[in-house]
């Protein structure tokens, strides 16, 4: 198993290949730019409620520098 670390598009690939995203319906994974910063979220529908979910997204992506 390969520990996360740089660079972000292998620690993604290395979680999807993880959690097998790919092949489950239940694993939802949502990517966000913050801040010129990529985020990839990954969660498993049904445990977390979309509308929070949407609330945590919509809190980062007004975030301001600074």
């Amino acid at each position: 198993m390969r520990k996360l670390g740089e660079p972000y598009a292998r620690n993604v690939e290395a979680m999807r290949d993880r959690l097998r995203a790919d092949a489950s319906f239940d694993i939802i994974e949502r990517h966000l730019n913050v801040l010129e910063r990529d985020m990839c979220f990954f969660y498993i529908d049904g445990f977390v409620k979309d509308s929070e979910m949407q609330r945590v997204m919509q809190f980062l992506l007004n975030l301001k520098e600074g």
